[in-house]
Protein backbone atom coordinates (compact mmCIF):
# COMPACT_ATOMS: atom_id res chain seq x y z
CA UNK A 1 0.00 0.00 0.00
CA UNK A 2 2.70 2.42 0.82
CA UNK A 3 4.70 1.61 -2.55
CA UNK A 4 1.29 2.57 -4.33
CA UNK A 5 1.09 5.70 -2.31
CA UNK A 6 4.76 6.54 -3.23
CA UNK A 7 4.22 5.98 -6.82
CA UNK A 8 1.09 8.14 -6.85
CA UNK A 9 2.87 11.05 -5.30
CA UNK A 10 5.86 11.00 -8.00
CA UNK A 11 3.09 10.74 -10.85
CA UNK A 12 1.70 13.35 -9.56
CA UNK A 13 5.16 15.45 -9.41
CA UNK A 14 5.75 14.59 -12.83
CA UNK A 15 3.14 16.13 -13.94
CA UNK A 16 3.25 19.18 -12.17
CA UNK A 17 6.21 19.62 -13.54
CA UNK A 18 4.65 18.97 -17.35
CA UNK A 19 1.89 21.72 -15.88
CA UNK A 20 -1.46 21.05 -15.13
CA UNK A 21 -4.52 22.68 -17.73
CA UNK A 22 -7.50 23.32 -15.58
CA UNK A 23 -9.87 22.00 -18.75
CA UNK A 24 -8.61 18.93 -20.81
CA UNK A 25 -10.66 20.17 -23.52
CA UNK A 26 -8.67 23.34 -23.74
CA UNK A 27 -8.50 24.28 -27.67
CA UNK A 28 -4.99 23.89 -29.05
CA UNK A 29 -3.70 25.10 -32.42
CA UNK A 30 -1.02 23.91 -35.17
CA UNK A 31 -0.72 26.60 -37.88
CA UNK A 32 1.41 25.16 -40.55
CA UNK A 33 2.03 26.28 -44.39
CA UNK A 34 0.91 24.60 -47.12
CA UNK A 35 3.80 21.67 -47.75
CA UNK A 36 3.17 20.90 -44.05
CA UNK A 37 -0.48 20.92 -44.29
CA UNK A 38 -0.27 18.04 -47.55
CA UNK A 39 2.27 15.96 -45.46
CA UNK A 40 0.37 15.88 -42.43
CA UNK A 41 -2.57 14.77 -44.19
CA UNK A 42 -0.09 12.47 -46.28
CA UNK A 43 1.46 10.64 -43.90
CA UNK A 44 -1.84 10.68 -40.95
CA UNK A 45 1.89 11.67 -39.21
CA UNK A 46 3.05 14.64 -36.36
CA UNK A 47 6.61 15.43 -36.58
CA UNK A 48 8.45 15.70 -33.85
CA UNK A 49 11.61 18.05 -34.83
CA UNK A 50 15.39 16.95 -32.97
CA UNK A 51 15.21 20.00 -30.23
CA UNK A 52 18.91 20.91 -30.80
CA UNK A 53 17.70 21.95 -34.78
CA UNK A 54 15.06 24.66 -33.59
CA UNK A 55 16.39 28.01 -34.24
CA UNK A 56 16.09 29.01 -30.43
CA UNK A 57 19.73 28.82 -29.25
CA UNK A 58 18.45 28.45 -26.00
CA UNK A 59 16.61 25.57 -26.58
CA UNK A 60 17.09 22.74 -23.69
CA UNK A 61 19.36 25.40 -21.58
CA UNK A 62 19.69 26.39 -18.06
CA UNK A 63 19.22 29.80 -16.61
CA UNK A 64 21.96 30.91 -14.56
CA UNK A 65 20.54 30.73 -11.28
CA UNK A 66 19.98 27.00 -12.08
CA UNK A 67 23.26 26.24 -12.82
CA UNK A 68 24.81 28.39 -9.71
CA UNK A 69 22.38 26.39 -8.02
CA UNK A 70 23.38 23.09 -9.17
CA UNK A 71 26.99 24.00 -8.71
CA UNK A 72 27.01 25.15 -5.43
CA UNK A 73 25.15 22.19 -4.25
CA UNK A 74 28.11 19.79 -5.97
CA UNK A 75 30.70 22.15 -4.09
CA UNK A 76 28.53 21.23 -0.86
CA UNK A 77 28.88 17.57 -1.34
CA UNK A 78 32.06 17.72 -2.70
CA UNK A 79 34.37 20.13 -0.46
CA UNK A 80 37.59 18.68 -0.71
CA UNK A 81 38.10 18.09 -4.37
CA UNK A 82 40.91 19.98 -6.23
CA UNK A 83 39.36 22.76 -8.15
CA UNK A 84 41.13 21.59 -11.57
CA UNK A 85 38.93 18.19 -10.59
CA UNK A 86 35.89 20.03 -10.00
CA UNK A 87 36.08 22.24 -13.26
CA UNK A 88 36.67 19.17 -15.23
CA UNK A 89 32.86 17.68 -13.49
CA UNK A 90 31.38 20.64 -14.94
CA UNK A 91 32.65 20.93 -18.07
CA UNK A 92 31.86 17.25 -18.61
CA UNK A 93 28.15 17.65 -17.27
CA UNK A 94 27.66 21.03 -18.77
CA UNK A 95 28.66 19.29 -22.33
CA UNK A 96 26.29 15.96 -21.72
CA UNK A 97 23.08 18.36 -20.93
CA UNK A 98 24.47 20.24 -24.35
CA UNK A 99 24.63 16.71 -26.32
CA UNK A 100 21.42 15.70 -24.35
CA UNK A 101 19.13 17.56 -26.73
CA UNK A 102 19.77 15.46 -29.87
CA UNK A 103 17.63 13.24 -27.51
CA UNK A 104 14.58 14.97 -27.32
CA UNK A 105 12.11 15.41 -30.18
CA UNK A 106 9.68 18.25 -30.26
CA UNK A 107 5.52 18.91 -31.95
CA UNK A 108 4.46 22.16 -30.92
CA UNK A 109 1.29 23.73 -30.60
CA UNK A 110 -0.60 26.78 -29.50
CA UNK A 111 -3.33 26.97 -26.60
CA UNK A 112 -5.79 29.74 -26.83
CA UNK A 113 -9.72 29.53 -26.68
CA UNK A 114 -9.12 31.64 -30.52
CA UNK A 115 -7.03 31.72 -33.14
CA UNK A 116 -3.90 34.07 -32.96
CA UNK A 117 -2.95 36.99 -34.96
CA UNK A 118 0.47 36.51 -33.71
CA UNK A 119 0.37 33.12 -34.78
CA UNK A 120 -0.63 33.96 -38.35
CA UNK A 121 2.35 35.79 -39.00
CA UNK A 122 4.46 34.02 -37.51
CA UNK A 123 3.93 30.80 -39.33
CA UNK A 124 3.65 29.53 -42.45
CA UNK A 125 3.53 31.82 -45.65
CA UNK A 126 1.30 35.16 -45.63
CA UNK A 127 -2.05 34.39 -47.47
CA UNK A 128 -1.30 30.98 -47.61
CA UNK A 129 -1.23 29.73 -44.20
CA UNK A 130 -3.72 26.71 -42.75
CA UNK A 131 -3.97 26.12 -38.86
CA UNK A 132 -6.00 22.94 -37.55
CA UNK A 133 -7.74 23.33 -33.95
CA UNK A 134 -8.06 20.33 -31.74
CA UNK A 135 -7.92 19.71 -28.15
CA UNK A 136 -5.63 18.90 -25.20
CA UNK A 137 -7.44 15.67 -24.56
CA UNK A 138 -7.73 14.68 -28.01
CA UNK A 139 -3.95 14.92 -28.64
CA UNK A 140 -3.05 13.10 -25.18
CA UNK A 141 -5.68 10.19 -26.41
CA UNK A 142 -4.31 9.92 -29.51
CA UNK A 143 -0.18 10.11 -28.64
CA UNK A 144 1.32 7.17 -27.11
CA UNK A 145 1.48 6.53 -23.45
CA UNK A 146 4.19 3.64 -22.17
CA UNK A 147 4.98 4.58 -18.37
CA UNK A 148 6.24 2.35 -15.48
CA UNK A 149 3.98 2.16 -12.74
CA UNK A 150 5.21 5.32 -11.00
CA UNK A 151 4.75 7.13 -14.08
CA UNK A 152 8.11 7.15 -15.99
CA UNK A 153 8.62 7.19 -19.55
CA UNK A 154 9.76 4.10 -20.98
CA UNK A 155 10.41 3.60 -24.85
CA UNK A 156 7.49 5.25 -27.10
CA UNK A 157 6.31 7.30 -24.82
CA UNK A 158 4.94 11.01 -25.41
CA UNK A 159 4.76 13.07 -22.97
CA UNK A 160 2.70 16.77 -23.31
CA UNK A 161 3.07 20.09 -21.46
CA UNK A 162 2.81 23.56 -20.78
CA UNK A 163 5.70 25.92 -21.82
CA UNK A 164 6.54 28.07 -18.45
CA UNK A 165 8.51 32.24 -19.85
CA UNK A 166 11.22 32.97 -17.30
CA UNK A 167 13.67 35.04 -17.19
CA UNK A 168 16.94 33.54 -18.19
CA UNK A 169 19.28 36.01 -16.42
CA UNK A 170 17.47 35.35 -12.84
CA UNK A 171 15.05 33.29 -12.17
CA UNK A 172 15.02 29.53 -11.25
CA UNK A 173 14.54 26.88 -13.34
CA UNK A 174 13.74 22.85 -11.87
CA UNK A 175 16.09 20.36 -12.67
CA UNK A 176 14.77 16.94 -11.51
CA UNK A 177 13.32 15.83 -15.09
CA UNK A 178 15.25 15.63 -18.17
CA UNK A 179 12.26 17.42 -20.09
CA UNK A 180 12.12 20.62 -17.52
CA UNK A 181 14.69 22.56 -19.58
CA UNK A 182 12.47 21.82 -22.97
CA UNK A 183 9.44 22.60 -21.04
CA UNK A 184 10.94 26.80 -20.36
CA UNK A 185 11.44 29.27 -22.94
CA UNK A 186 12.54 33.12 -22.49
CA UNK A 187 9.85 36.16 -21.75
CA UNK A 188 10.15 36.91 -25.37
CA UNK A 189 8.70 33.72 -26.61
CA UNK A 190 5.52 34.32 -24.11
CA UNK A 191 3.00 35.16 -27.22
CA UNK A 192 3.76 31.69 -28.36
CA UNK A 193 1.81 30.09 -25.11
CA UNK A 194 3.13 26.88 -26.49
CA UNK A 195 1.94 23.29 -25.97
CA UNK A 196 5.15 20.66 -26.72
CA UNK A 197 4.65 17.18 -27.70
CA UNK A 198 7.74 15.89 -26.13
CA UNK A 199 9.14 12.15 -27.06
CA UNK A 200 12.94 11.34 -25.34
CA UNK A 201 14.63 8.74 -27.18
CA UNK A 202 16.87 6.36 -25.81
CA UNK A 203 19.87 7.00 -24.69
CA UNK A 204 24.11 4.94 -24.83
CA UNK A 205 26.00 3.78 -22.22
CA UNK A 206 29.10 5.61 -22.88
CA UNK A 207 32.07 8.21 -21.74
CA UNK A 208 32.79 11.42 -22.14
CA UNK A 209 36.56 12.13 -23.32
CA UNK A 210 38.21 15.85 -24.63
CA UNK A 211 39.66 16.14 -28.01
CA UNK A 212 42.85 17.87 -28.55
CA UNK A 213 40.73 20.93 -29.60
CA UNK A 214 39.46 21.48 -26.06
CA UNK A 215 35.96 19.75 -27.12
CA UNK A 216 34.66 16.70 -25.61
CA UNK A 217 33.20 13.92 -27.58
CA UNK A 218 30.72 11.31 -26.23
CA UNK A 219 32.44 7.76 -27.14
CA UNK A 220 30.00 4.75 -26.85
CA UNK A 221 30.39 1.74 -24.92
CA UNK A 222 29.70 -0.65 -27.76
CA UNK A 223 31.94 1.61 -30.39
CA UNK A 224 28.94 1.99 -32.74
CA UNK A 225 28.34 5.16 -34.11
CA UNK A 226 24.90 6.85 -32.80
CA UNK A 227 22.74 7.41 -35.57
CA UNK A 228 20.25 10.25 -35.43
CA UNK A 229 17.34 11.03 -37.05
CA UNK A 230 16.33 14.88 -37.95
CA UNK A 231 12.68 13.92 -36.58
CA UNK A 232 10.77 11.09 -35.57
CA UNK A 233 6.80 10.93 -36.75
CA UNK A 234 3.80 9.41 -34.60
CA UNK A 235 0.80 8.17 -36.52
CA UNK A 236 -2.65 9.79 -35.03
CA UNK A 237 -6.13 9.34 -36.42
CA UNK A 238 -6.54 12.60 -38.34
CA UNK A 239 -10.64 12.41 -38.29
CA UNK A 240 -10.15 12.89 -33.82
CA UNK A 241 -6.86 14.82 -34.45
CA UNK A 242 -8.33 17.85 -36.63
CA UNK A 243 -11.65 19.54 -35.23
CA UNK A 244 -11.58 22.58 -37.18
CA UNK A 245 -9.63 23.91 -40.30
CA UNK A 246 -8.57 27.59 -40.82
CA UNK A 247 -7.19 29.28 -43.41
CA UNK A 248 -5.58 33.04 -43.00
CA UNK A 249 -7.27 36.02 -42.89
CA UNK A 250 -5.73 37.16 -45.52
CA UNK A 251 -5.87 34.03 -48.00
CA UNK A 252 -8.10 34.19 -51.25
CA UNK A 253 -10.51 31.99 -52.02
CA UNK A 254 -8.96 29.97 -53.85
CA UNK A 255 -7.06 28.79 -51.01
CA UNK A 256 -10.05 28.03 -49.60
CA UNK A 257 -11.70 25.90 -52.37
CA UNK A 258 -8.06 23.96 -52.95
CA UNK A 259 -7.96 22.76 -49.42
CA UNK A 260 -11.60 21.46 -49.28
CA UNK A 261 -10.77 19.64 -52.67
CA UNK A 262 -7.87 18.23 -50.73
CA UNK A 263 -9.69 17.08 -47.99
CA UNK A 264 -12.25 15.23 -50.43
CA UNK A 265 -9.34 13.47 -51.72
CA UNK A 266 -7.87 12.49 -48.59
CA UNK A 267 -11.71 11.57 -47.28
CA UNK A 268 -11.02 13.68 -44.56
CA UNK A 269 -15.20 15.32 -44.15
CA UNK A 270 -14.17 18.45 -42.81
CA UNK A 271 -15.60 22.34 -43.80
CA UNK A 272 -12.90 24.94 -44.19
CA UNK A 273 -13.37 28.18 -42.32
CA UNK A 274 -11.84 31.95 -43.62
CA UNK A 275 -10.31 33.41 -40.50
CA UNK A 276 -12.37 36.34 -39.67
CA UNK A 277 -10.18 38.70 -38.11
CA UNK A 278 -9.89 40.91 -41.44
CA UNK A 279 -13.18 41.20 -41.07
CA UNK A 280 -15.05 44.91 -41.54
CA UNK A 281 -15.50 46.46 -38.23
CA UNK A 282 -19.32 48.04 -37.52
CA UNK A 283 -19.62 51.54 -35.95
Amino acid sequence: MEEVMDFDKERRQRELHLGVLLSPDAKVWRYLDFPKFISLLENSSLHFCRSDLFKDKFEGSFTKSSVKYREDKWREHMPHIPEQHFDHFKEVYRFQKQEERKNFYINCWHMNEYESAAMWELYGIRGQSIAIQSSYRTLRELLPINQSASGQPEEGHVDIGLVQYIDYEKDPMPQIYSFDPFLRKRCSFSHEKEVRLIYQASTKSGSYEKRPDGMYEFKPSDGKPIIREHGVSFKVDLNRLIQEIYIAPDASIWLKELVESVLLRYGLPFGVNQSNLNDSPIY
